[in-house]
């Protein structure tokens, strides 16, 4: 399989879906019971956007250079937090919120610092693994 169509492709897709759900006005939002349930849809989707970002940026990093890349990941995905917060102040019917953008770089930063501990885990237990031999 192509290994832009594998890795890269998706997050792509979910940027767009982002971007077009973000275009509908007074986009209803789930009724979970609690108050803060627009801004838990915000991280749950971003979580998922820094998870395929991550995912991506791995794909075409080179070896020990893991770190860059999430970080590299995680600063797209809370940039286009910010693009699409600033993009629904243009679109009738939704506004800009600086908690929605909070909410969004959340769901980013923790998909991404749990990913960067996996990552430095699994390279220091390669590094023991390999000092044993």
């Amino acid at each position: 399989m192509n290994r832009f169509v594998k890795y890269q492709l998706p997050a792509c897709l979910w940027a767009g879906l982002i971007f077009i759900f973000s275009s509908i006005k007074r986009l209803p939002a789930p009724q979970l019971g609690v108050n803060f349930a627009d801004k838990l849809g915000h991280f749950i989707v971003y979580l998922i956007f820094g998870f395929l970002l991550v995912r991506a940026s791995l794909s075409i990093s080179a070896r020990g250079k893991e770190k860059r890349a999430i970080l590299l990941a995680a600063a797209l995905g809370i940039l286009w937090g910010i693009i699409d917060e600033i993009h629904q102040a243009f679109v009738p019917g939704r506004e800009a919120s600086f908690l929605d953008g909070v909410a969004d770089a959340a769901g980013v930063l923790l998909i991404s610092f749990v990913i960067l501990w996996r990552v430095k885990k699994r390279a220091r237990v390669q590094g023991d693994s390999r000092r044993k031999e």
